[in-house]
């Protein structure tokens, strides 16, 4: 699963041994917790059977990968009758520390490991996430719902910054 910066742009490509019925690609992006992140949309036909969409910022200022977590990316097109649906899945991270602030405060480490930020970024917030049981990473407007069985505590599968309602 490829790895994307939570607030950044990803072109997302579909590759078929030819164009479906209509030239028609449609595209829907679906957050892990079910909530519909974005589309439907049509693809862009960029050459025979190869359909690309960029996930990047909208109108709004806000991008389309918003919230870390495993996006899912589906994609629906038929040829000349049966319909056929494929998906794509990115994982959406926020990263701990930026490059820049990093560098900032530690000079004397960036000329040895400039280069490689990213690789040791991310094993080190997965190293993280791994010892703490869950990830610290950014969800923001997402609906979670648990069922909590009549038990006086729950576990909580992420951190929550606003509890908004709880229902007995």
């Amino acid at each position: 699963m490829e790895q994307v910066k939570i607030n950044t742009s990803k072109t997302v490509s579909l590759t078929l041994p030819s164009d479906p019925t209509g030239n028609s690609v449609s595209v829907s992006v679906y957050h892990e917790f079910g909530d519909l992140v974005y589309g439907p949309v049509a693809a862009t036909r960029v050459s025979s059977g190869v359909y690309q969409l960029s996930l990047g910022q909208q109108a709004s200022g806000l991008y389309i990968l918003n919230s870390a977590g495993i996006h899912k990316i589906k994609f629906d097109y038929d040829f000349s009758g049966p319909d056929y649906t494929q998906y794509q899945y990115l994982n959406v991270f926020t990263p701990y520390i930026e490059e820049s602030e990093f560098f900032e405060n530690h000079p004397e480490l960036e000329q040895d490991f400039g280069n490689n930020f990213e690789y040791f970024a991310k094993r080190a917030r997965n190293a993280i996430n791994t010892f703490c049981g869950q990830s610290f990473d950014y969800y923001p407007n997402k609906t979670l719902t648990m069922n909590g069985n009549n038990s006086s505590s729950m576990r909580l599968p992420i951190g929550v910054a606003d509890l908004y309602e709880v229902v007995s």
